[in-house]
């Protein structure tokens, strides 16, 4: 009889603990940026503006653009490439690990009001002056002036182009050039100690320099033989145009057994 209570009260206190168990989780919200105002400039017109080695931007500018490349493969390194219709543009912050709140796809908006716009080896950035030059913007302001809004889409597809069409209109934008293949096929692409250029051959025999930072999580991969299509980032030095990938993803319909010119 001891037995079959001792069974009543346990079957009875599981009974009321399931009963307080609540099935109904809640979800919690999903943050979706969103800002309340709009650009008023182009990013063509931004670089049109200004066209100076470093100039303070003292005026009430806004730009929106869609990131379309980060510090996730550690290729890029406290920067953003941001694009709309008309150009592309280099955003310059002293922050690391971007890409977990500036995804690929994510529109941002920049209140350019007191930041700097400048160029570096020819490459116009957005930053803030340091030493006289064009330098990064600073973490503590880096809110005040970046706006995040919606949650990232699908990026804007690579402007197909060649290698004797590359035009500085580019820079900055994600370019793919097709039928290419690499002249050191078989390195890797950088070197442990510094930043490396390989160089890239189309059929007729123009060449492109590819630049990879030694950070990169791929520059111990080797590059591939064949031939096949490669997306990247459009840069300059001087007047040498370099490209940057984002990652492995950058190199399309890679055929390795394909034969080269």
């Amino acid at each position: 009889m001891k037995l079959i209570k001792n069974f009543i009260v346990i079957a009875s206190m599981v009974l009321l603990f399931a009963g307080c168990v609540d099935d109904d989780f809640d979800v919690p919200p999903i943050d979706i940026p969103h800002v309340d105002f709009e650009a008023n400039t182009t990013i063509a017109e931004l670089k049109a503006m200004y066209s100076g080695e470093l100039d303070s931007i003292d005026t009430n500018i806004i730009i929106t653009g869609i990131v379309v490349a980060n510090d996730e493969s550690g290729n890029f390194y406290k920067q953003l490439e941001i694009q709309d219709s008309t150009g592309g543009i280099e955003v310059r912050v002293n922050r690391v690990k971007l890409y977990t709140q500036y995804k690929v796809g994510q529109r941002v908006y920049i209140k350019c009001q007191g930041l700097f716009i400048g160029r570096y080896h020819g490459l116009p950035q957005i930053g803030y002056k340091y030493q006289g030059s064009i330098g990064m913007i600073p973490d503590a302001i880096i809110d005040q002036h970046i706006f995040r809004d919606s949650l990232p889409g699908t990026p804007p597809p690579p402007i197909n182009t060649t290698i004797p069409g590359l035009s500085s209109s580019y820079l900055s934008m994600l370019i793919q050039i097709d039928s290419v293949h690499f002249a050191q096929a078989g390195s890797v692409f950088a070197e442990s100690n510094a930043a490396t250029n390989r160089t890239i051959v189309d059929n007729h025999q123009n060449t492109l320099k590819l630049r990879t930072s030694n950070y990169a999580n791929f520059a111990s991969d080797t590059l591939p033989s064949g031939k096949g299509s490669i997306r990247g980032i459009l840069s300059i030095y001087g007047t040498t145009y370099q490209l940057y990938i984002r990652d492995l993803n950058d190199l399309v319909n890679w055929d390795e057994n394909a034969i080269v010119p």
